[in-house]
């Protein structure tokens, strides 16, 4: 019984998570390390909804990576602290806009390499 409502829930629950974001600044010791500096940045915050591809991990396929990509390296010093900033669209954040950083129907669970 158990067993057959876990098949019958995890499936609806499973296809009702959306979370997407792009993930677009770094800080170093409170210091903004630029916009989209040393980050690979797809150019939309669309998810990816195969999580058995490459794209999970590389991002890729219907995200390409924003061009040009940037070839800066930053350094965080040993007990340093880092901070991310997040937003639904590349032009960073807009406080104008009410689904800034997160649009409400995309909140869920997200995936950060660093």
């Amino acid at each position: 019984m158990r067993a057959a409502l876990y098949s019958a829930v995890f499936p609806v629950l499973a296809a009702s998570v959306s979370a997407h974001t792009i993930f677009q600044e770094l800080y170093v010791n409170g210091v903004d390390q630029g916009h989209l500096t040393g980050i690979r940045v797809p150019d939309y915050d669309g998810p990816i909804t195969d999580v058995t591809s490459n794209d999970i991990i590389c991002n890729g396929g219907i995200n390409p990576y924003h061009q040009p990509i940037s070839q800066a390296i930053i350094t965080v010093p040993a007990g340093g602290t880092v901070t991310t900033e997040w937003h639904h669209s590349l032009a960073g954040a807009d406080p104008s806009d009410p689904a800034d950083p997160i649009d409400p129907s995309h909140k869920g669970p997200v995936i950060s390499y660093l």
